[in-house]
C-alpha cells in the first residue's frame, strides 16, 4: 500500500507541515509526498522519503501528481489541508481520500461551504473516505456535512519526551509561531510584561518569521513592526528578544530551558507548538481556542484562562514543573507510537473497503 501525503511547505514553519513530517516517517507504509510551494520541480529522496516538489503552473502540477501516482502505484491520498485539485483527482482517478481538518475557521465544513458554491463544495467532499480532524469542535462542525461515521479523531502527537525538572529551567518564556493577528503574539508579549517581566532573569524570546516573503498569507509586515514597538517601548526591552526563524532543534532547545509558552492565538486546530512545548515540560499558558486546550489538558486547566487579565504566579508554573504534569500528559495521548498506529489502521480500513 502507497500513501500520497498532499502538504503545503512540507519543510515549512507550519504545525500542520511539521506533523506531516512525523507521520510519514512513521507510519507502516510506503509515502510519497506531493510538497506544495509554488517551487520548481524537482524530485529528490529526503530521510528515506520520496519528495515530489511541484511547480506553480497547475497544469504541471497535475501532470507530475499523475505521473508519480501511476509510476507508484498510489492507491490512498492523504490530504493535510483541502486541495481542490487533489479531490478532482481523486474523483476521476479513483483514489481513495484521507482529508485532515487542519485549522478552525481555515478548512472546517463550514468556513468551506462559505467559500465554495453549494454544487462544487458537494462534489469535492464526495470524494472523502474519512475526514480527520483534531478536536470535538471540528467533528460537530463536520458532521453537518457528511456522514459522522467518516469521520474520525485523531491527535497530532510529538516525536519524544523529555522529563526536564525545574532545576533546569531558566525564567525564560517563549512565543513559537508566526507573529501574526490570529496568533495575537501582542497579547503574549503583553502578558509577560504584566506577569514576569519582574521576575530576577526573567526573558522573553520569540521564534518565528520577521518578513513576510511571500509563501505565508497570514504574515503582515506591518503587525511585525507593532510587535516590535510594543517590546522597545517597555521598560523591560531587553528582556525581549525576536528570534527570527529558527531551526526545530533550536525551537527544542528553548523548550527545555523555558518554564512557560504564552500563546493566546484564536483559532487553531491542535497547535503542534503546544505539544511541543509539553513534551519538554515547558507550561504552556494559553486561552480556550474553542475547547481544544481542554482536550489537550483532558480536563479544564488552570493554564486555560478566559481572560488575559487572569494571572498564573511563576510560582504555579514551578509547581507544574516540578509534578511534570506536561510531560505526563503527552506520554498518555500524544505519543508518535499512539498516533502513527491510529493512522496505520485507518489507511488499512481504507483499503479494505470495497
Amino acid at each position: 500500500m502507497k500513501v500520497g501525503f498532499f502538504v503545503y511547505n512540507f519543510f515549512g514553519y507550519s504545525g500542520a507541515s511539521t506533523q506531516a513530517q512525523k507521520i510519514a516517517k512513521s507510519v507502516n507504509c510506503d509515502v510519497i509526498v506531493f510538497n506544495h510551494c509554488n517551487g520548481s520541480y524537482s524530485c529528490s529522496v529526503v530521510d528515506g522519503l520520496t519528495i515530489v516538489t511541484l511547480p506553480k503552473s497547475k497544469f504541471l502540477k497535475i501532470f507530475y501528481i499523475l505521473y508519480h501516482c501511476i509510476r507508484n502505484r498510489v492507491s490512498i491520498l492523504h490530504l493535510h489541508g483541502f486541495f481542490v485539485h487533489g479531490l478532482l483527482l481523486a474523483k476521476f482517478m479513483k483514489f481513495r481520500v484521507v482529508l485532515k481538518t487542519t485549522l478552525l475557521g481555515g478548512d472546517d465544513f463550514d468556513s468551506l461551504k462559505k467559500r465554495y458554491p453549494e454544487w462544487l463544495f458537494r462534489f469535492l467532499i464526495g470524494a472523502v473516505n474519512r475526514n480527520v480532524v483534531l478536536s470535538s469542535e471540528l467533528m460537530n462542525i463536520n458532521a453537518k456535512h457528511i456522514d459522522p461515521k467518516a469521520i474520525v479523531a485523531i491527535a497530532n502527537c510529538v516525536k519524544n519526551t523529555i522529563e526536564i525538572d525545574l532545576n533546569s529551567k531558566e525564567n525564560l518564556f517563549c512565543y513559537v509561531g508566526l507573529i501574526c493577528e490570529r496568533k495575537r503574539t501582542k497579547e503574549s508579549i503583553r502578558y509577560f510584561l504584566k506577569n514576569y517581566a519582574d521576575i530576577p532573569g526573567a526573558k522573553f524570546v520569540l521564534c518565528g518569521p520577521l518578513k513576510n516573503d511571500g509563501t505565508i498569507s497570514e504574515l503582515d509586515d506591518n503587525y511585525i513592526t507593532e510587535c516590535i514597538d510594543l517590546a522597545k517601548s517597555s521598560s523591560y526591552a531587553d528582556s525581549i528578544e525576536f528570534l527570527g526563524m529558527v531551526s526545530s532543534d533550536q525551537v527544542e532547545e528553548i523548550f527545555t530551558k523555558a518554564k512557560a509558552l504564552l500563546f493566546f492565538s484564536d483559532k487553531e486546530g491542535m497547535p503542534n507548538v503546544v505539544l511541543e512545548a509539553m513534551s519538554r515540560n515547558c507550561v504552556p499558558i494559553t486561552r480556550s481556542m474553542y475547547g481544544v486546550m481542554q482536550e489537550i489538558w483532558g480536563e479544564q486547566s488552570k493554564f486555560i484562562l478566559n481572560t488575559l487579565d487572569e494571572s498564573i504566579s511563576i510560582e504555579e508554573v514551578d509547581l507544574a514543573i516540578n509534578k511534570k504534569i506536561c510531560v505526563e500528559r503527552v506520554k498518555q495521548a500524544f505519543s508518535l507510537e499512539v498516533v502513527s498506529s491510529n493512522y496505520d489502521q485507518l489507511y488499512e480500513s481504507i483499503a479494505n473497503e470495497s
